[in-house]
């Protein structure tokens, strides 16, 4: 991913933390049924910036990738099964999910993981060129090319 839009250059105002409020997962309280607290990233902006270690003007927000840069990491038929509220209930452990609307599930729980990702790339980007850097999100460990499971 070389030649990213996920890579751009930052501010030198800029410290290499990467944190968007687009991180946090909410969809229609069905959040709380995981135990899993999918809001945990603004919580630590949050706790961070009463700390005054950060504000909004310090932080490097992150875009989020393409389907055409997630195929480089992922199949097309996973990408596909997204598409489907059933499979993405089942990789987040949310039963009741599967009775969403596709597009709310697209919109409140894979968009937050696309930016996290994004965040990770970026992150990666900025801990080589400036020697250090903190993604607030991501880590998502239980995720391949062709398979997610767990959040």
């Amino acid at each position: 991913m070389s030649n990213s839009e996920l890579y751009f250059d930052v501010e030198d105002h800029r410290w290499p933390i990467i944190y968007s409020p687009g991180y946090n997962i909410t969809c229609l309280g069905l959040e709380k049924l995981h135990p899993f607290d999918s809001a945990k990233w603004g919580r630590i902006f949050e706790f961070l910036r009463e700390s005054g270690m950060v504000d909004e003007s310090t932080i490097v927000a992150p875009r989020e990738p393409t389907q055409e840069q997630l195929l480089k990491v992922h199949t097309k038929r996973y990408l596909d099964s997204l598409k489907w509220s059933f499979k993405v209930a089942s990789i987040t452990e949310v039963p009741v999910a599967a009775f969403c609307p596709n597009f709310i599930v697209n919109r409140r729980v894979l968009r937050p993981l696309r930016l996290q990702m994004g965040g990770t790339v970026l992150g990666g980007k900025l801990a080589m060129e400036q020697k250090w850097a903190i993604n607030l999100g991501g880590g998502f460990h239980h995720c391949s090319s062709d398979n997610g499971g767990g959040l």
